[in-house]
């Protein structure tokens, strides 16, 4: 099977929710941090989802991969740095904007997802708190960056070469711009982002057996120094070209 990068529009949100959600319950650490079932969460982002798509559109940069019958299967969000500099920058993957009237209609549907999705939200504070005063430390000092907000290949079409080919994506642009990059990264992207040349900067080695949880789990904050040139790294492999449009 082959798959194609697309740029992103707000008629992906709910694909793009669905996709995302199932892909983080697949992480144990991360699931345990909702207090609802799988599919009430992914029907509360689904209707979040096109709002959320809309939010900084000067500095937020998406991407995703789509398979042969046009299923989106996996999705990639870059933040670029602020600043004037930056604002048209890459602009085939920034979201198009929408009328007022249809701007509307979407910030309503957020309203309506919002009051139950953080209602269904634990607090694992005792983990949380680490992992956020870090990640403020580290973002605070790469203002300057391309950072990775979000990765996520649907489970089942892992394993194929998309998650490492949207980073990669990501590499060729932010090498163009002369940006290094900076990403916090679960378990399951640490190798990816590794692959295809971050180091790591600071690692969390957290518990949430405290919580019910399954108990030690890391996450890895990373690092990628712009270079010139074409971006080098393990291809996609054999049996799946992987086109970017």
């Amino acid at each position: 099977m082959s798959y194609r990068l697309m740029s992103v529009t707000v008629e992906d949100g709910k694909d793009i929710a669905r996709n995302n959600t199932t892909a983080f319950w697949t992480d144990p650490s991360w699931r345990l941090g909702w207090t609802i079932p799988l599919e009430t969460l992914i029907r509360h982002n689904e209707l979040r989802g096109p709002a959320n798509l809309l939010r900084d559109r000067e500095i937020k940069r998406y991407q995703k991969a789509v398979d042969e019958d046009g299923n989106l299967v996996g999705y990639v969000r870059f933040r670029l740095p602020e600043g004037d500099k930056w604002r048209d920058a890459w602009p085939e993957a920034r979201v198009p904007d929408v009328s007022d009237e249809e701007r509307k209609r979407i910030d309503e549907l957020f309203a309506e997802g919002t009051k139950d999705y953080e209602a269904g939200i634990r607090d694992l504070s005792i983990v949380d708190e680490p992992m956020s005063a870090m990640h403020h430390k580290l973002r605070e000092a790469r203002k300057g960056h391309m950072e990775i907000e979000f990765l996520a290949v649907h489970p089942d079409h892992r394993n194929k070469g998309i998650a490492n080919r949207l980073v990669r994506k990501g590499i060729e642009i932010a090498d163009q711009l002369g940006l290094d990059m900076y990403v916090l990264a679960l378990e399951g992207g640490y190798k990816i982002y590794k692959g295809c040349g971050f180091q790591v900067l600071e690692h969390l080695e957290l518990d949430d057996s405290v919580y019910g949880g399954a108990g030690v789990f890391h996450r890895y904050y990373l690092e990628r120094k712009a270079v010139g040139g074409p971006v080098v790294g393990k291809d996609d492999g054999p049996g799946l070209p992987i086109e970017t449009v």
